[in-house]
């Protein structure tokens, strides 16, 4: 199991036909329905083939997944009470940056051979992933699923 975490541009319009009312709605394809909620596009970072699902040959979208696994490392090491989905879910991203940069400070960077293995560093790497997405687009709001 693991969080998708995304780094939204809520500043552009939403990639589904969110918003658009019942009865002007026209179906794209069969089975399509309306969406109740927002997909926004992602921002664009450097390629990359991070998390615990990827791409062949990496994206550059502002996505990762990441195992559930190191829930307990994020904890200690961020202080949240309500969880991991609930402390970063709407979240811009200036807002999260200091908090981040202490928790990969603590947490450390170097990974175990073993992605799944909830390490500090392991932990830290994906945290330091998501700060450095942070610094990059500041006013970007985070999305955790």
């Amino acid at each position: 199991m693991s969080w998708s975490v995304y780094l939204e541009d809520r500043t552009q319009k939403p990639d589904c036909n969110y918003g658009i009312p019942p009865e002007e709605f026209k179906p794209a394809y069969e089975g399509d329905e309306p969406c109740n909620i927002p997909c926004y596009p992602t921002v664009g970072v450097a390629r990359h083939s991070e998390g615990g699902t990827y791409a062949v040959g990496g994206i550059e979208n502002a996505e990762l997944n990441i195992t559930y696994n190191y829930g307990r490392e994020f904890g200690g090491a961020i202080g949240y009470q309500d969880g991991f989905v609930q402390w970063l879910t709407d979240k811009k991203a200036k807002d999260v940056v200091s908090l981040l940069r202490v928790a990969v400070k603590k947490l450390g960077t170097e990974r175990s051979d073993n992605y799944w293995a909830s390490t500090p560093g392991n932990a830290g790497h994906a945290l330091s992933i998501l700060l450095g997405w942070a610094e990059q687009y500041p006013e970007a709001i985070f999305r955790v699923s």
